[in-house]
């Protein structure tokens, strides 16, 4: 009896390292999960994203970000956090 206990703990410890490192092997991702738009659609957001009347020369961070900033505003709960540094912060 003693020795199916013993053997009972090896099986239950076994199956529980096989689950842990089932859980942390890296598994294959098809390119669709990490790119789930088009280049085109893509292209486009970026685009969306920009603001092309400030020169990227005299304000690179508007330039590339305001458009993006325009269509995502903070909601009034997080204002409060982020006014202290001036702007926008992406969380």
């Amino acid at each position: 009896m003693a020795r199916l206990n013993a053997v009972a703990r090896v099986a239950v410890v076994a199956t529980a390292a096989a689950a842990v490192v089932a859980a942390a092997t890296p598994r294959a991702v098809a390119a669709a999960d990490l790119f789930p738009q088009t280049p085109d659609e893509y292209a486009n957001f970026v685009l969306s994203s920009m603001n092309e009347s400030v020169s990227p020369c005299d304000d690179a961070y508007k330039w590339a970000c305001d458009g993006w900033i325009a269509a995502n505003p903070l909601p009034p709960h997080n204002r409060a956090a982020c006014e202290h540094q001036g702007g926008h912060v992406l969380l």
